[in-house]
């Protein structure tokens, strides 16, 4: 079914460019000057355990042309260097919570899409959890800069 690889592959790549902004950012704070040990090793951990796996995955799919992998790829690394220089040319909103929250429920969004078009064709149970799970995780994102706005 179209829908579900569209929602597949734009999940995916948003959830790439989410992992690599978050390690900008991560980037940032550790090269602060006063930065502790635990701002280094959390940059060094989501760098290691998640953008580093998520570039692999993106490098493996079969089913992307190499020249699209190739250019998801230059746009994380492209995300990161951004987050961790923070222009003064790009809008302040980007740097802020309410931002990365709210990206954060939009690929929950279409994870929970994904999930349950994979529930819908495949008949088993699995992928309708995951993706409630995705959805509550969505809406609690979204929900929490309602809050504070």
């Amino acid at each position: 079914m179209l829908v579900i690889r569209v929602s597949q592959w734009t999940g995916m790549v948003a959830l790439y460019l989410g992992f690599a902004w978050v390690m900008g950012i991560l980037l940032r704070r550790a090269r602060l000057p006063g930065a502790s040990r635990f701002d280094r090793g959390l940059a060094a951990v989501h760098t290691i355990l998640l953008f580093g796996p998520a570039s692999a995955l993106v490098l493996s799919m079969p089913d992307w042309p190499s020249g699209l992998r190739a250019l998801i790829l230059a746009g994380g690394l492209l995300a990161a260097c951004l987050a961790a220089a923070q222009p003064a040319w790009t809008p302040k909103a980007l740097w802020r919570r309410p931002f990365g929250q709210r990206y954060f429920a939009g690929v929950m969004a279409l994870a929970a899409l994904w999930e349950f078009g994979l529930a819908i064709t495949s008949q088993t149970a699995a992928p309708a959890l995951l993706g409630a799970a995705a959805g509550v995780a969505g809406a609690a994102s979204l929900l929490s800069t309602m809050r504070r706005a």
